[in-house]
């Protein structure tokens, strides 16, 4: 499990324990990590059991959330397996499942080479950019 601050950057705070509450966050788990610690998130952090099939790329409005998931062909092999993987987004940030390490090095991207700003209402655009800029195809 990896887990980020959303600060004027993300800030790697993985093992820490008791950290600030009032940052929003950015949490990486794979399926099993989810599954054993799922109870440890607020009530509302349900990602249902069929968004961890992660074969499509879709997403639901929720009351308070958006849940969903993707599936990314590889560029470098378009026939093979898609990278997939699922999310939480609400106001107190993100969750992925994900089994192939794929967010992780997304997130890690940004971290490392993010700059400026990163409001918490803006952490999906940026993810999203970033994985736009993955997948374009030549």
């Amino acid at each position: 499990m990896k887990n980020y601050l959303i600060q004027e950057t993300l800030t790697d705070n993985t093992g820490i324990k008791n950290a600030d509450p009032s940052f929003a966050r950015v949490t990486i788990l794979n399926s099993e990590e989810w599954l054993k610690r799922r109870e440890h998130f607020d009530p509302e952090h349900d990602i249902a059991n069929d968004f961890l099939e992660q074969y499509i790329t879709r997403a639901e409005v929720n009351y308070d959330s958006l849940t969903g998931s993707f599936s990314i062909p590889d560029r470098n092999d378009l026939n093979g397996d898609d990278h997939g993987f699922s999310f939480f987004l609400n106001e107190h940030g993100v969750i992925f499942i994900d089994d192939d390490h794929y967010v992780a090095g997304i997130i890690d991207t940004i971290a490392k080479t993010g700059s400026g700003t990163i409001p918490a209402s803006s952490v999906s655009f940026t993810i999203s950019s970033t994985i736009s800029s993955r997948t374009t195809c030549v």
